[in-house]
C-alpha cells in the first residue's frame, strides 16, 4: 500500500468523522440509526490500518501497473471527496441537522455551490470516500462497506427527500428534477 495515498484516505475519513463534532446542528444525538449508518465508516479505517500494517491481506486484483493506478486513483477521489465536503459546508448558510433526527428539520433550502447539480453533496463525498479505501486497499470487508454505503446513504437520502418535499413542496420536486442524488444529472 502506498504510504501517500493511505495518509490521503485516511486523512479524508479524519475529515468525515469531525464532521458531526464541527459542522452539523448541536440538537442533534448520535442514536442508533445514526450509530448504524456510520459503522462502516469505522470499519473501512480499521481495516485500512489493519493492511497498512500488513495484518490483513488485500485481493490480488491488479498487475504492477494496475496497483499503482489504483493507488493514484485512491488519493485523487479522496482528494475529490475533501474538496466537495469543504465545498459544501460553504453552501450552508445555517448548520444542517445531523441525519436521522426527529428534528432534522431543513431551515433552508440549498440549491446553490455544489447543490446546484447533486441533491446529497454530502454523500457523495462519502461514497467518493469508500471509493477510494476499496481503490487503496481491496478487502472483501472494504467492498462489503462499499456496498452498504450505497444502500444506507440511499436509504437515509430517500427519505430526507420525502421530507424537504413536504417543506418546500413543489420547489423541492422542480430541483429533484434538475439535479442527480449523488451524481450530476448530466452525468447519468
Amino acid at each position: 500500500m502506498n504510504t501517500v495515498s493511505f495518509v490521503m484516505v485516511m486523512s479524508n475519513f479524519i475529515v468525515i468523522a469531525v464532521l458531526p463534532l464541527i459542522i452539523f446542528r448541536r440538537d442533534g444525538s448520535f442514536n442508533l440509526k445514526w450509530c448504524i449508518t456510520a459503522l462502516p465508516f469505522l470499519v473501512v479505517v480499521v481495516v485500512l490500518i489493519m493492511g497498512y500494517v500488513e495484518q490483513l491481506i488485500s485481493l490480488q486484483m491488479y498487475s504492477a501497473l494496475l496497483f499503482e493506478l489504483a493507488q493514484i486513483s485512491a488519493a485523487i477521489f479522496s482528494i475529490a471527496s475533501i474538496g466537495l465536503i469543504a465545498c459544501t459546508i460553504h453552501a450552508h448558510e445555517f448548520k444542517p441537522a445531523l441525519w436521522h433526527q426527529v428534528n432534522d428539520q431543513p431551515q433552508e433550502l440549498v440549491t446553490w455551490g455544489p447543490y446546484k447539480s447533486i441533491r446529497h453533496p454530502f454523500y457523495s463525498a462519502f461514497l467518493l470516500a469508500f471509493c477510494a479505501s476499496v481503490m487503496l486497499f481491496p478487502h472483501y470487508l472494504l467492498f462489503g462497506c462499499l456496498a452498504y454505503g450505497i444502500i444506507v446513504l440511499t436509504v437515509t437520502a430517500k427519505r430526507e427527500e420525502t421530507r424537504l418535499t413536504q417543506v418546500f413542496g413543489g420547489s423541492y420536486q422542480c430541483y429533484m428534477s434538475t439535479t442527480g442524488r449523488f451524481i450530476p444529472a448530466g452525468l447519468l
